[in-house]
């Protein structure tokens, strides 16, 4: 029997509402991080790294994320404890950066968010299976995928308030007192001894750590390449064709070797373990993560630096764009997730949002220019919101439903390792291009190359299948020809 279904509701309540503040606080950092970071830079300088507090965390979040999946499936009564730690540490990165005395020291900082980005994304959508059946799981997962969109919706504006009256160093101390609430909810919501919980554990053997630092070399070293190897101004940090950039190109190829031999050699015991990489949906899913974060990089970060210095517009308009994303995502969330629990798979929800997707990049491609309306962008930016809100709530309700219970852990682990690498890397080719070409033209090129991503991820969601019924007689495979 499952001991966390069989808890209090009370409990299970307390431990989904502690979920959703995390989930609140998390994206509203994420999404007012934007607009913290120039206002950090006009502060203290560093104006040709802070690039990396936004990308090089993605590099550390490879090594978390398995970590946590790891953990998460081999002691599931200690996932309670996984995410309150999780929650704990992103507290203290918002405190620490609101003290950081330079952008080095806010680089540093950022790079421990990984541990709160595995917690969030990693445990917590597992512990809403854990206490509820599919259906309702599906259910429960939409209405976090709003409270995403909730963050999403206040972090610009608020953030950009707080800057405006207070400065950016209140803009971080606002966020983790309600961290540290939602901590708190968690510690004290469901709780199941490891006696009881014991069934539900799987052998996960050692965990891979020189496969994960063997990726962590190689993406760390592309993202650093990507984002300091090009300047507008021709004053690069790494410029391209010098020893330190070559170093890093150098190092990320001995990373990608590494971490293919341990692969070949370890199978199911590597980061990426092969026997969830065999499963046909966590394949998909991941390969959707990629593909589609990647994409929607484009326009998510780069279009409010477009609106206040091509366009023109003020600081207010450019932090509207983002929170117009947000408004369908507090209607559809639920809706995309019941979707998703009912029939069993995502794949229809996720082909309406690429569909989606594809046409408001067009139209993006079509449509944007210097003399644009404002009003142009925010409508395009609230379609945005339909396919960002597909996204999330396939992200978190997707790997429950249309994975395995034996390889839900850690299959989810890579599903939103996948995240983490298509995130990362597009907003290290997105600088680099911006960084090329200039913000006008450089979006012009990253919104094409953003179109052919979400057409890859359109054709990789054909691909999915629903799980079987519990006492079906799973497909056999076609027999092979002699």
């Amino acid at each position: 029997m499952n001991p966390f279904e069989k808890a209090p509701s009370s409990k299970k309540l307390m431990t989904f509402l502690g979920i959703c503040a995390a989930m609140v606080v998390a994206l509203f950092q994420s999404s007012g991080l934007s607009t913290v970071l120039p206002a950090a830079v006009a502060d203290v300088g560093g104006q040709e790294l802070y690039p990396l507090a936004s990308t090089l965390g993605g590099a550390i979040t490879v090594l978390t994320m398995p970590l946590f999946g790891w953990l998460g499936a081999r002691y599931p009564a200690g996932k309670r404890t996984l995410l309150t730690a999780s929650l704990v540490v992103g507290a203290l990165v918002c405190f620490a950066r609101a003290l950081a005395p330079n952008m080095p020291v806010i680089i540093v900082t950022s790079l421990f968010w990984a541990f709160t980005s595995a917690g969030v994304y990693v445990i917590s959508y597992t512990m809403i299976r854990d206490m509820y059946p599919p259906e309702r799981a599906g259910v429960l997962l939409g209405t976090v995928a709003t409270m995403s969109a909730v963050g999403t919706l206040a972090g610009p504006v608020v953030t950009g308030l707080l800057i405006d009256n207070f400065g950016w160093r209140m803009a971080c101390h606002a966020l983790w007192p309600p961290m540290m609430i939602a901590a708190a909810m968690v510690f004290f919501g469901v709780k199941v001894s490891a006696a009881d919980a014991a069934p539900m554990a799987r052998d996960t053997g050692k965990f891979d750590f020189l496969g994960c630092l063997a990726f962590v070399l190689f993406l760390g070293s592309i993202i650093l390449v990507l984002s300091m190897g090009a300047s507008a101004s021709g004053s690069a940090f790494l410029p391209f064709g010098q020893i330190g950039s070559n170093l890093l190109i150098a190092a990320s190829v001995v990373g990608l070797v590494v971490f293919v031999m341990v692969l070949k050699k370890k199978g199911d015991k590597a980061i990426v373990p092969i026997g969830a990489l065999k499963n046909r949906n966590v394949a998909v899913l991941t390969g959707c993560n990629i593909t589609l974060m990647a994409s929607a990089m484009a326009l998510y970060f780069f279009v409010p630096s477009y609106v206040l210095l091509v366009m023109k517009g003020t600081a207010t308009q450019a932090a509207l764009t983002i929170a117009a994303t947000s408004l369908v995502g507090l209607v559809l969330g639920p809706i995309f997730g019941k979707w998703i629990g009912k029939t069993g798979s995502a794949r229809g929800v996720l082909l309406l949002g690429t569909l989606v997707r594809l046409a408001v990049t067009v139209a993006f491609l079509l449509l944007l220019k210097p003399t644009a309306s404002i009003w142009l962008v925010y409508v395009l930016m609230f379609l945005v919101g339909i396919y960002n809100i597909q996204a999330t709530t396939m992200n978190s309700a997707a790997p429950q439903i249309q994975v395995p219970a034996e390889i839900r852990v850690q299959g989810n682990s890579v599903i939103q390792l996948g995240m983490t690498i298509g995130s990362s890397i597009g907003m290290a080719v997105y600088t680099l291009l911006i960084a090329m070409y200039g913000l006008e033209q450089g979006l012009t090129v990253s919104l094409i190359v953003a179109l052919v991503l979400a057409v890859i991820g359109l054709f990789l969601g054909l691909l999915l299948r629903p799980l079987p019924k519990e006492g079906a007689t799973p497909e056999k495979e076609p027999a092979k020809a002699e």
